[in-house]
């Protein structure tokens, strides 16, 4: 019998490569330097969390994604899904001392099934913030600029900023007692942007004529800020006033920090996850089809806990960032300064000399082969490097390769 000597790969997954994962942790650490700058602290939590914070309907969109399994004494445990409830279970458990609001940072990996036709990945990398225990406005502002200063930090600068409004919906419904099931499936179809089987199901089963109209317009309401006032005129006082008295500020803070231009209000927009409670975004380049991020609020998502408490927060997509920087050529190979070699009788002079170009940030290899000065510079070359050293007793031997290197870029990707 034949074996597979290729060691395998589940689907769904990636392996960086020494250029990618640079790149990768170049991003990240751009990102997490902006929300530093913010007062954003980073918190690591464990890729494993209880399934028992995962209850059936505790975050609609996500249930049948979730990696679940038993952990030898009868629970379960579930793979990190998201970086939401991991956060608020470590601000309600271990911060509850701390003075509120909370600002935290993250980076890391979260993992959702995904059919192998569907292309997506099962491990998705992601950055952003969370600002636990603040209402208004004001706080969603915040997270909104916090999440496009982050990406103009990584070189995207031409954004666009999808704004929608989840309790605009749900205040539409209600306020005609519409039955929670013809709720679900007009959610579901917004969600899908599927606006034909949305109107032939609303013409079949909602009767009230105003509200039938203003279904029927959902797909019209966007644009700028009269598209907010024509949203509030579809409800009925006091949401109304409500209502435009938090997206108006929205729209004015965000218009006076010079935003106006990057943003636009859809009120048919709603995310996948529906745990959301008041305005939701995403954030698109023209250069990329999928959004590179998006959040917004969601103030009843712990009230199953003794800690409820509203939040508002955002998530990147490292992935979809990485994949930019790809595709603009912004990715190279590691940066490696110096390759140095050494006639056996200078040996510790060599040591001493590597250790202080290291110390002074340089990335440097040290030959371990005994390569003479002609091998070394051919093994210098293949390795990338910027400068060719050799001591010996003739001296130092020194030669400047950047020009070798130009026009060379990344890895080649890893395909298995």
């Amino acid at each position: 019998m034949e074996y597979n000597k290729m060691l395998l790969k589940p689907e769904g997954v990636k392996d960086f490569l020494p250029s990618e994962a640079y790149a990768k942790r170049e991003i990240e650490n751009k990102i997490m330097g902006v929300l530093k700058s913010w007062g954003y602290r980073e918190v690591i939590t464990s890729t494993l969390e209880s399934g028992a914070n995962y209850p059936s309907g505790v975050k609609a969109g996500l249930e049948d994604r979730i990696y679940r399994f038993f952990d030898g004494r009868g629970g379960t445990l579930v793979l990190r899904p998201d970086w939401t409830l991991p956060l608020a279970r470590l601000a309600t458990n271990c911060l509850q001392s701390e003075p509120f609001p909370l600002r935290l940072a993250y980076q890391g990996n979260i993992f959702r099934f995904e059919s192998p036709q569907s292309g997506k990945r099962r491990e998705i990398f992601q950055a952003g913030g969370e600002l636990l225990g603040a209402k208004g406005a004001l706080a969603d502002c915040e997270i909104m600029v916090l999440s496009l200063e982050a990406l103009f930090a990584v070189g995207l600068t031409d954004l666009k900023v999808c704004i929608g409004h989840t309790g605009f919906l749900n205040t539409l419904l209600q306020s005609f007692k519409v039955k929670r099931k013809i709720r679900q499936a007009i959610v579901t179809f917004l969600i899908k942007r599927d606006f034909v089987s949305l109107r032939a199901y609303v013409d079949a089963n909602i009767l009230e004529p105003s509200l039938k109209k203003a279904l029927f317009h959902l797909p019209e309401l966007k644009g700028g800020r009269d598209t907010i006032y024509k949203a509030a005129d579809l409800l009925t006082n006091p949401a109304r006033k409500d209502f435009l008295n938090n997206v108006i500020i929205l729209w004015e803070t965000l218009a006076q920090r010079g935003f106006q231009d990057n943003i636009s209000f859809d009120f048919s927009f709603l995310r996948d996850l529906q745990y959301y409670t008041g305005f939701i975004f995403e954030i698109y380049t023209p250069s990329w089809g999928y959004p590179l991020g998006g959040g917004g609020r969601y103030d009843r998502l712990l009230e199953f806990c003794e800690h409820p408490l509203p939040a508002v927060g955002f998530a990147l997509s490292i992935d979809y960032i990485l994949s930019l920087w790809q595709r603009k050529g912004k990715i190279n190979r590691v940066p490696l300064h110096y390759f140095v070699g050494f006639d056996p009788s200078h040996y510790a002079q060599t040591l001493q000399e590597v250790r202080a170009l290291r110390s002074r940030g340089y990335a440097v290899i040290l030959d371990v082969k005994g390569l003479g000065p002609e091998e070394g510079l051919s093994r210098a070359k293949e390795l990338g490097a910027q400068t060719f050293r050799f001591y010996c007793k003739e001296g130092l031997l020194e030669e400047d390769l950047r020009d070798d290197l130009a026009g060379e870029r990344e890895d080649k990707e890893c395909k298995t």
